[in-house]
């Protein structure tokens, strides 16, 4: 997904990017994770800032902002989501493999090996090699 890098705060109503929105909740100046809308001209989509109301010290991952909802709520004149979608294909044209085999949420299962791969061949002994060994630990 396209990085989401600025947000509109309905608590004090101005544009804010992640690591400042943390910044200000430290502050005590947001409270609420979930009071952000996209930044995108006319839209009103929800927008969560992940990681904001966490310490430093206490966080995997820094803060970031996500959608609210999975489906889109973005308006059809957002030009944040356009630019998101023209990502979004780019980076699906050029995928190196094309998955054939998919199951439940975008897992794929490539159904080729890699060129790198080795492949060793075992052969089993003949009855003549099987013999001509025993002979040799009788001497």
């Amino acid at each position: 997904m396209a990085k989401i890098e600025v947000a509109y705060s309905l608590e004090i109503e101005e544009y804010v990017g992640a690591i400042e929105a943390n910044e200000l909740w430290i502050d005590g100046k947001l409270k609420d994770k979930k009071a952000f809308i996209c930044a995108g001209k006319d839209c009103y989509a929800g927008i969560t800032c992940k990681n904001m109301d966490t310490y430093a010290s206490d966080r995997k991952m820094i803060p970031h902002f996500i959608m609210s909802q999975q489906d889109n709520m973005h308006s059809d004149s957002c030009e944040i989501y356009r630019d998101f979608l023209e990502k979004d294909v780019n980076r699906n044209n050029t995928k190196k493999h094309e998955c054939k085999g998919k199951t439940g949420k975008g897992i794929c299962f490539h159904m080729t090996r890699p060129e790198r791969h080795r492949i060793i061949e075992h052969t089993l002994p003949t009855e003549q090699e099987i013999n001509l060994k025993e002979r040799e630990k009788q001497i």
